[in-house]
Formats: C-alpha cells, structure tokens, sequence
C-alpha cells in the first residue's frame, strides 16, 4: 500500500501514531515503512517541503532512534544517515533536535557508513 499512495501523505500517517504507538510491535514496523518512504519522496521532500512534513518528520525519526526496541533504531539511524547527504539536515537537524539528543543523533549518523 505504501507504494500505491503519494509519499506524503503515507508519511503523514506514520507520524501520526505509527511511530509513537504503544505496541512495541507496531513501532518497528512503522519505521520500516518510513524507511521504504524517505528515499522515495526524496531528502528535498523531508527536508524542504512543506513546514508540516519537516516539523513532524525530523522529531518522529528521532524518537524512533531513541526506541527500545533495535529494529526501529536501526530503520531510524538508516534514514538519518540517508538524510544527512542533504545539505540541509544540518540546519534543520539543530531546529528540531533538542541539544541533549544532538550529540547521540550526529553519532549515529557517522556510525553507519
């Protein structure tokens, strides 16, 4: 279904409560899905579309890079290291991260290569 639907609008709907549900199977599964949308929409689609897609985009991967659970971690630190060739992510990395989880999020970027 994720490839029959405008990638915007399925991110929306995994933000929406996919990635923070309570069901710790539900998660990982969300962030696979969100794994198989970022690249399709594109780093300019996340990173430069509209104000609604970046504001709830950037912090839904960090929480997810954050999860208990190491699937959905690992889906997470994928789509950080593919948005981190974006000149962009930098800048929109520093807006939307809080300053405590910068320094874990920018390690894991480099770690994967």
């Amino acid at each position: 279904m994720t490839l029959d639907i405008h990638p915007g609008k399925v991110l929306v709907a995994l933000i929406a409560g996919r990635i923070s549900h309570l069901n710790p199977a539900v998660r990982p599964c969300a962030a696979k899905h969100l794994h198989t949308i970022v690249p399709r929409s594109g780093a300019d689609f996340i990173l430069c579309g509209g104000r609604g897609i970046t504001d709830q985009a950037i912090p839904a991967i960090n929480r997810s890079a954050q999860d208990g659970c190491p699937e959905a971690r690992m889906y997470s630190r994928k789509i950080f290291h593919y948005l981190a060739q974006h000149p962009k992510m930098m800048p929109m990395e520093r807006k939307h991260i809080t300053l405590q989880n910068l320094p874990a999020i920018e390690k894991l970027i480099h770690k994967i290569s």
